[in-house]
């Protein structure tokens, strides 16, 4: 007797993948939920049954509601999505703050969109951040505060830092919160020396470096205002970094790419594995895109940088990195959408946004367009941050921007905010190579026998 499945429905967050599998001479499909995460591997027949809403194998259609596959029929996916979302964010317990020491920087990178200048955050405003975090913590029920060092380059603001540092961990200890930090920078100020004190005394646990390819394509994009090389410097100082770290801090590498130094990334990977690296860090690339600029003109098309990127990952495979070929959940898409999260420039402006402040282009009659306030100023977060990005998770913004019917949205979270307002598509390169993912996923932990029970471990 087969089984009425009348009242269910495939998930509309459903990635399937039809495939041979040559080794076991049957043909496979894989499933991916981007809901809850699960991957299932069935057989075609049984595939086409259950899309067929037939099926007389009770287990393996309990098994896909379990997994989110199959749903009823009568849910409102996205609308579920959403209140998971919120409810996520409502009940987070994180108090988050990147703080911009400094609006300097040594280097002149030609995408960025940021204006730098010497001007370091006064004794003033950080005495007025601290004030501020100490009234945020009495608001509301948290169990750690989380501080972002960000640029400009931060490191040129050492001193700023210095200063903070020990205070924030010790409002975090007077409160019993959690501390952990982490800092963006371009690596060129960050010798051994300041390396040990990052991480010895502020307590910096993730580190997060830019080299944008090999010395040849990285120079040409990444050098100093004054248009010298930074590459051997910055290449150096993360080999030591990796050499004195002793597994106390996670080291992050990022390539920012596109037409110009794409093929910069290939022998990239092979130097970083010739130093070993790939025990030591993770890598990932990104794309370019607009700050305030027209640097996102630059970027490869969406197909075409998801192409590039499926070549790194198999090569970072090879070549023994750590590689996630599958996307978790994404419950918040950036902080701009976290009630809980502020960044403040060195000025005293309070933002949602690391890509607003010190740019140029957002300033209208002297004032940033996207500021939520003053550092110092009794409002705190809540009405005027959700008006800035913040109201992103309704299903009517979601609709808005095509978002609510991709089913990659639960593992992107709809993207980038502020690129969807200013009229750019941010839709991530995963969205057109997750078949791609998949596969590789599946080889892969075929290789290293980690398939069983029709599904991925």
């Amino acid at each position: 007797m087969s089984l009425n499945l009348e009242n269910l429905k495939l998930s509309r967050y459903l990635i399937d993948v039809e495939f041979y599998d040559k080794l076991r001479q049957q043909e496979l499909v894989i499933l991916y939920s981007t809901r809850s995460g699960c991957v299932k591997i069935i057989d075609l027949f049984s595939w086409r049954e259950i899309k067929q809403i037939s099926s007389k194998d009770i287990n393996l259609v309990n098994s896909l509601l379990d997994s989110k596959i199959l749903v009823h029929s009568n849910e409102n996916e996205l609308q579920t999505i959403l209140n998971e979302n919120n409810q996520f964010l409502d009940n987070s317990s994180k108090l988050y703050f990147a703080i911009q020491p400094t609006a300097a920087c040594p280097l002149g990178c030609g995408y960025c969109g940021q204006l730098h200048s010497q001007k370091n955050m006064n004794s003033l405003n950080q005495l007025l951040l601290l004030e501020r975090v100490k009234n945020k913590i009495s608001q509301g029920k948290f169990n750690a505060l989380h501080i972002g060092w960000f640029g400009a380059e931060p490191l040129s603001g050492i001193g700023v830092i210095r200063k903070l540092s020990p205070q924030l961990q010790e409002i975090a200890a007077i409160n019993n919160l959690k501390y952990g930090a982490k800092i963006v920078t371009n690596g060129f100020l960050l010798n051994p020396q300041l390396a040990r004190e990052l991480i010895d005394e502020h307590k910096i646990s993730m580190i997060e470096i830019t080299l944008d390819g090999i010395k040849e394509f990285h120079d040409q994009r990444r050098h100093t205002k004054g248009n010298k090389p930074t590459f051997d410097k910055i290449f150096q100082n993360v080999k030591e970094l990796i050499e004195i770290n002793n597994n106390k801090c996670h080291i992050t590498l990022r390539c920012n790419v596109d037409r110009r130094n794409q093929e910069g990334v290939t022998p990239l990977l092979h130097l970083l594995a010739e130093h070993n690296f790939q025990n030591n860090i993770k890598f990932y690339v990104a794309p370019i895109h607009s700050w305030g600029n027209d640097a996102h003109k630059l970027s490869a098309e969406k197909t075409e940088f998801s192409n590039w990127e499926i070549e790194w990952l198999s090569l970072m495979y090879q070549l023994g990195f750590k590689v996630s070929w599958i996307p978790k959940r994404k419950k918040q898409v950036c902080m701009a959408v976290d009630k809980n999260s502020e960044l403040i420039d060195p000025s005293g402006k309070v933002f949602n946004c690391t890509e607003v402040s010190l740019v140029p282009f957002y300033e209208k009659e002297g004032t940033n367009i996207h500021e939520l306030g003053h550092v110092g100023e009794e409002t705190l977060f809540n009405e005027l941050h959700r008006s800035h990005f913040g109201s992103f998770y309704n299903e009517e913004t979601l609709q808005a921007y095509s978002c609510h019917a991709c089913p990659i949205l639960p593992i992107c979270g709809g993207s980038c905010p502020k690129e969807w307002k200013e009229g750019r598509i941010p839709c991530p390169s995963i969205k057109f190579n997750i078949r791609e993912r998949l596969l590789l996923a599946y080889a892969t932990r075929l290789k290293e026998d980690k398939i069983c029970n029709q599904s991925f471990i």
